[in-house]
């Protein structure tokens, strides 16, 4: 071989050298080899949250976080809490006296709606004569309404109560439909109007046009204001808002911040968008056609988003509010039948009847939701750190269905990791050792087929992958480490070691004094890193983006047992009073804005305050003491409207007092405002209403 030939095959084989060391350090940072688990939701429609009988009828109290779930044939209303997707409660109205059938063999049908503020429950169904008031907590009977005909709908609003009736009419009409209007604050009828000829289905308020709005199986909106909130007489007579040539509307919903109402149609296949606004009756109705036949439909009043489901496809509809377009389809469980929308957290729960399951979607990702909860066995004998957060034992966080997160189970001293226990799917993963195996399991991969967590092969790795298909349980079981060596020789072996090595005697503890400076040294570092700001002392929201990857890194420092559970726990209180600090600051600058948009922004950052706390970086106290700071600020935004209350005439006067009124109810409903401030701007609101 000529030298320069040999000088070419040289620099080559550097060149392949240097490619396979930097592809390594890549691939060894970048990846770890697993049969990498892609996933739909549609595979998973049916794991939503398992309960009793068939569900029918839904409802939510976003300030209490339950949800409550109406069988279609028992009279059983099961009791959900929203944060752990648990059951904590099922009552059955059969076994209470208060209930009474009265009319047997009609088509059953529950109806439910919710008063936020009080948390009273008010339930009826079809074959009953009553509207029935529960406690919204424990379902402990409270009070009883009695009315006429068949109860198909109510809904509440505040102290005022709609309840809509059907039954047969004399020999010229089939059907007559009855609007009630019940007072809860005197506990008593307020009113009542028929309207021959008329099968009332659903009946929604209002709050900013202080109007009821009924819809008949023909399709025809009324407008509506009682008695109790007109003061008017006679009674005022229900309006056609928008005429109707349907056989089927089933159901409808309104989104107040637009005041637009959608109701469905389950005969003609189309969902109907109404502008209340709009004085054009020609243009008031905008057709959306459906794929198939609509059950039931809610909307999320801050995405503007509308969920209808469909039960012959088993499929839920999700349509802009804006462009009134089908912008996805989410399968869900088989027959599902209602869905309501929790407006804060904005998520949609969905009945689904045959599946005897309540779906949750995602209304940010539109994605149906899972969930894990990590449990350490035994208790306090190691962490899991998922996708490098440290996860708390027992809790449980939600995921979209399909999504796939790293585990490992890191043991605390004196534990070794022993297996995994799960009722999800589990995969293997296999860290590559060289480039070349890279380059192998390129050319030849692997196979593995994924199975539950409890297979041999796989929960015996520390580190899985677990693909969220249900609400399940994920459980790292740790082991008492055994000593390497049995006692009986640990004399013997300790009498060799003195005559042997008793020059190394100095070594333990010199490398335990290394290893704490150096971890008094990573303590101080991030004390520092804590304290750091900005040379102009200004706070700046970049910072929350530091102070996350700050917490991040000391986690992974704690997983890795370099910090002890008091060092852990001290540098997250400091970051904590950080972003109380940053939040403060950003409280304190809502001053400098003018009264409209101090509003607008204001909402903004109590949501934003509300996120941080839900991601645990700011403890209750904190939360507690800045919702607190929010309140005022709010409070003071209701009193300055309340005084331009003195300039106004009579009429305009009562029309902005119970808009104020109503803003304020939201406002505390959303835990805007704290009930002491809430109940000062009723006090101070209570002189304009003499």
């Amino acid at each position: 071989m000529t030298s320069r030939s040999l000088t070419l095959f040289y620099v080559l084989s550097i060149i392949i050298l240097l490619l396979s060391t930097f592809s390594y350090q890549f691939i060894r940072s970048e990846y770890k080899f697993s049969t990498e688990y892609t996933n739909d939701s549609k595979l998973y429609p049916d794991n939503g949250i398992k309960v009793k009988g068939t569900p029918f009828k839904l409802e939510v109290n976003p300030t209490s976080k339950t949800l409550y779930v109406a069988d279609k044939y028992s009279k059983r209303i099961t009791f959900i809490d929203e944060s752990t997707n648990k059951i904590v409660k099922n009552i059955s109205l059969e076994n209470k006296n208060f209930l009474k059938d009265v009319r047997k063999g009609v088509d059953l049908r529950p109806s439910m709606s919710i008063d936020n503020v009080a948390n009273l429950l008010y339930f009826t169904s079809t074959d009953s004569d009553s509207v029935y008031v529960l406690d919204g907590t424990d379902g402990t009977s409270i009070s009883s309404y009695k009315v006429n005909g068949s109860p198909f709908d109510v809904f509440v609003n505040g102290q005022i109560i709609y309840v809509i009736t059907n039954e047969i009419g004399n020999r010229n009409s089939l059907y007559n439909g009855t609007i009630y209007t019940l007072n809860g604050f005197f506990n008593g009828m307020e009113s009542n109007y028929t309207l021959p000829d008329t099968f009332l289905v659903s009946v929604k308020y209002n709050p900013y046009t202080q109007l009821a709005y009924l819809l008949d199986m023909g399709g025809t909106v009324y407008e509506y204001r009682s008695h109790a909130e007109s003061m008017m007489f006679p009674i005022p007579e229900p309006i056609p808002f928008s005429n109707g040539s349907l056989s089927q509307a089933i159901d409808m919903t309104i989104n107040p911040l637009n005041n637009m109402l959608y109701f469905v149609d389950s005969d003609k296949n189309f969902t109907y968008a109404i502008n209340t606004t709009n004085p054009d009756p020609k243009t008031k109705k905008i057709p959306i056609k459906m794929n198939s036949s609509p059950s039931a439909i809610d909307i999320d009043p801050k995405t503007n988003m509308i969920f209808v489901t469909n039960p012959d496809t088993d499929k839920v509809s999700v349509i802009n509010g804006t462009t009134n377009k089908i912008v996805n389809e989410i399968s869900v469980g088989r027959n599902p039948i209602d869905v309501v929308v929790d407006p804060i957290s904005n998520i949609a729960y969905v009945s689904n009847m045959n599946s005897h399951t309540i779906s949750i979607i995602n209304g940010s990702s539109l994605k149906l939701m899972g969930g894990t909860n990590f449990r350490i066995n035994p208790s306090g004998s190691g962490i899991i750190v998922c996708n490098k957060d440290v996860q708390i034992e027992n809790k449980d966080t939600r995921y979209n269905l399909g999504d796939s997160i790293t585990c490992e189970a890191k043991p605390s001293n004196g534990y070794i990791f022993s297996s995994w226990s799960s009722d999800l799917i589990l995969k293997k993963i296999e860290p590559i050792l060289s480039f070349w195996d890279y380059i192998y399991l390129q050319l030849f991969p692997k196979h593995d087929n994924d199975v539950a967590g409890n297979d041999s092969n796989i929960n015996k790795n520390s580190v899985v992958n677990v693909t969220v298909s249900k609400f399940g349980t994920l459980t790292a079981n740790f082991v008492a480490q055994t000593p390497l060596i049995p006692p009986e020789f640990l004399s013997t072996i300790f009498s060799f070691a003195v005559t042997t090595v008793l020059g190394s005697w100095l070594i333990p503890p010199f490398i335990r004094w290394i290893k704490s400076k150096t971890d008094v040294r990573k303590l101080n570092s991030y004390h520092k890193k804590i304290s750091l700001k900005h040379n102009d002392g200004k706070i700046e929201e970049k910072d929350i983006i530091y102070l996350d990857n700050l917490k991040n890194s000391i986690s992974d420092t704690y997983a890795n047992g370099k910090l002890n559970k008091e060092q852990y726990d001290k540098l997250l209180d400091e970051i904590s009073d950080k972003y109380k600090e940053i939040l403060k600051h950003e409280i304190a600058s809502l001053d400098k804005l003018s009264e409209s948009d101090k509003e607008i922004e204001l909402n903004k950052l109590k949501e934003k305050i509300d996120i941080i706390y839900d991601k645990g970086k700011l403890n209750k106290e904190q939360f507690t003491n800045l919702k607190k700071e929010i309140s005022i600020i709010y409070a003071e935004i209701y009193r300055k409207k309340i005084d331009i209350l003195n300039d106004l005439q009579k009429v305009d006067k009562e029309k902005e007092l119970q808009s104020i009124k109503d803003e304020m109810d939201v406002a505390y409903s959303k835990e805007k405002i704290t009930e002491m401030h809430y109940n000062l701007l009723h006090k101070k609101l209570s002189k304009y209403e003499k």
